[in-house]
């Protein structure tokens, strides 16, 4: 076991880490840049000869030796640190060798529409698409939002009238394999993917319709050059998106194959000129299929007798890897009330490599402590584990903490248990997504049946929707009433959903150039954190004081308080011993704060 022993600014500081050591705090702080940690003890003292100094005590977990530890606020730059323990950014690689993935883009015409998000992500998953790329959003702002089956990357403005917006709708399975989100406006997105491969580059976008200007064009595609630029050669890239643009049919080199549809205009020579410029080819030109696979769109004046349907939503990928498409079509039977079909490609690269998924450990629900039958069972409990070990007796630190850890962790498995995964509740309803499977029947064979539904499946909706709200607020009430404001304050977020709200912020050097590079972004924070705690002051040399000074003894009271005043719903340290179990110590007898204090003068005296 390893003993440290330093002095530290007169604060309490979080604790944690690999190995249990006593740390102590004083005046001018740490001396030491391997000291941090999660969770520990904390006890005070009065020193004596002279006036009295305060020191407190922490059992923490010693952490490695690391000089990019963050700056403790108010130090100067070259001075002492405190270790943050950030959180976790475990990912894990997206299977593609051997394995089809799909990929789609679809312009559903605005998500704002109560019921539509549910639709969405029902026809995602019925169709089994992994990445869903998505036009005419109409959300403001930028940010994640998690559904049943998958979670959504959008990128919106500011428009009170909730035009334009794109998004990228991924799987639940891919999540981790995300490493970076990057919002370029209201046309333009960038999701980042690691793959079993390399990075994979999945851009969004909604090109302005023809009744916009030709400046208005070019501002689109100075933004798309702008989300390629960020992309690197031999990355996966692929652009999918709504370009309001015919390329037409005939083949045209690398770019289009010759099964397109219907007459190339001025918007698709736009849009080929890009294409040739970055390499990139139109999948779902390259596939032969009946025409009505091949349409993405339905004009407003198309009809029996007089069909008007155009291919404007394309699906761009590296020339290079156009070997590994397997198919590309679009699906008119997928149904989200929209005048737009999904296109959906088949990717399918070779080779494959096994990657193992790391395992999320699972948390203690310690909000049952708060029933006062629970707690005092696991007092109990813990007062019965206690006096098995009360008598052991060794004057080795390390294997003393580790039988009074076990019999925490034990406390908190057994009689406590674990947070049980609880589905949210929705206001979606099995009969409206019944209506919505029936609607899509009736989408290419009888409109006015389909007309019907879908003023159904709208009514339905909102009788749905109105009742939840009414059901939400009752609740809300409830706690009002009951003046239970943590729960009240839960249950309010919730409601509004602020994950959705989440902005997510783009980081650029000082020539406004976004850095996508984990070096560059790390180069870029250590130069705003030097500028930020630059610190002209002259050095203070720390304060004299003999360390063969003798010290009190640490008391059983002081031990006590410390546990009390620790903060409940925390995040625990490497030990995954919670603070609400801690206190369970102080709620049994004394056996456990004698084992504590006599592990802590242990330590103490060590040092």
């Amino acid at each position: 076991m390893a003993i440290s022993y330093c002095w530290a600014a007169a604060a309490i500081v979080p604790c944690g880490g690999a190995e249990d050591v006593l740390h102590t705090q004083r005046y001018n702080g740490c001396g030491r840049r391997d000291c941090g940690s999660l969770n520990g003890f904390h006890t005070a003292v009065q020193k004596g000869n002279g006036s009295p100094t305060t020191l407190y005590f922490h059992i923490f977990n010693m952490a490695k030796i690391d000089i990019n530890a963050a700056l403790s606020p108010g130090h100067p730059l070259s001075g002492e640190r405190v270790r943050r323990i950030p959180p976790s950014l475990e990912t894990s690689k997206m299977q593609i060798h051997r394995n089809k993935i799909k990929f789609a883009t679809w312009n559903v015409r605005s998500l704002y529409m109560a019921g539509k998000l549910a639709n969405l992500d029902a026809e995602m998953h019925r169709l089994q698409i992994k990445i869903l790329g998505l036009s005419e959003v109409r959300w403001p702002g930028t940010g994640t939002h998690r559904t049943k089956n998958g979670v959504l990357y959008y990128s919106g403005g500011d428009d009170p009238k909730h035009q334009y917006g794109v998004a990228v709708f991924i799987s639940s399975e891919l999540e981790k394999s995300v490493i970076d989100f990057i919002p370029l406006g209201e046309r333009v997105m960038l999701l980042r993917l690691l793959t079993t491969h390399r990075v994979m580059n999945v851009i969004q976008a909604y090109a302005p319709t023809g009744d916009k200007s030709d400046e208005v064009v070019e501002d689109f595609y100075s933004t798309l050059e702008e989300a390629m630029k960020i992309t690197k050669q031999g990355e996966l890239t692929i652009v999918l998106g709504d370009f309001n643009a015919k390329i037409g049919k005939g083949a045209d080199g690398e770019v289009c194959g010759d099964q397109g549809l219907g007459t190339r205009n001025t918007r698709g020579d736009r849009l080929v000129q890009f294409c040739t410029e970055h390499r990139l080819s139109a999948a779902n030109t390259f596939f032969k299929q009946h025409p009505r696979r091949l349409y993405t769109w339905n004009s407003p004046v198309d009809r029996d007798g007089h069909i008007v349907r155009n291919q404007i939503d394309f699906v761009l990928i590296k020339s290079h890897l156009m070997k590994f498409v397997k198919s590309a079509t679009t699906y008119p039977g997928a149904d989200v009330n929209s005048d737009h079909n999904p296109v959906v490609i088949n990717l399918q690269l070779r080779y494959f490599t096994r990657v193992q998924r790391p395992k999320q450990p699972k948390r203690i629900d310690v909000k049952k402590l708060v029933d006062p039958d629970i707690r005092a069972k696991a007092t109990e409990s813990l007062e019965a584990r206690l006096q098995t070990i009360n008598n052991y007796n060794d004057e080795d630190v390390e294997p003393r903490w580790t039988v009074l850890k076990k019999a925490l962790l034990d406390t908190q498995e057994i009689d406590i248990g674990y947070v049980q995964a609880s589905k949210k509740q929705q206001w979606m309803t099995d009969k409206i997504l019944k209506l919505m499977d029936e609607r899509r029947k009736y989408k290419t064979t009888d409109i006015n049946r389909y007309r019907e539904l879908n003023r159904a499946v709208r009514s339905e909706c909102r009788k749905a929707k109105e009742g939840w709200l009414a059901e939400k607020c009752s609740e809300m009430e409830a706690l009002q009433n009951k003046h239970d404001s943590f729960n009240l304050h839960k249950k309010i977020k919730e409601f509004t959903n602020t994950q959705r709200k989440q902005i997510r912020g783009i980081l650029k050097d000082t020539n406004n150039k976004i850095l996508v590079n984990v070096e560059e972004k790390i180069k870029r924070w250590k130069e705003y954190v030097e500028t930020l705690f630059n610190d002209a002051r002259p050095y203070q040399p720390p304060l004299d004081h003999d360390l063969n000074e003798p010290s009190p003894v640490i008391t059983i009271e002081e031990v006590r308080r410390a546990i009390k005043i620790q903060k409940n719903d925390k995040a625990v340290g490497p030990d995954q011993i919670y603070a609400e179990t801690l206190k369970l110590i102080v709620d049994a007898d004394d056996t456990g704060l004698k084992l504590l204090t006599s592990l802590f003068n242990s330590i103490y005296e060590a040092c």
